[in-house]
């Protein structure tokens, strides 16, 4: 598996996923924005323009194409 080359334009993924507020890197907890629900929409243009990589998961969630090929995204927390 290669390297993944993400999407690093933050403010557009941002807007995107309607969240907003400073950036701040903090020791042990990196930087991190929290929402609780995204649409099938906005889940595919994450995916489209690379702000996620499809092959990952969180734990022993499964993967964001299981979520995304499956349809099980009505309740994704990031």
């Amino acid at each position: 598996m290669g390297i993944f080359d993400f999407n690093m334009d933050f403010e557009q993924r941002d807007r995107l996923l309607d969240i907003s507020g400073e950036w701040i890197a903090k020791r042990g907890s990196g930087s991190i924005r929290r929402f609780e629900f995204i649409d099938f929409n906005t889940l595919k243009e994450l995916i489209e323009n690379k702000y996620i990589n499809p092959l990952e998961s969180h734990n022993t969630s499964p993967t964001i194409a299981k979520i995304y090929n499956e349809g099980r995204f009505c309740c994704i927390l990031c």
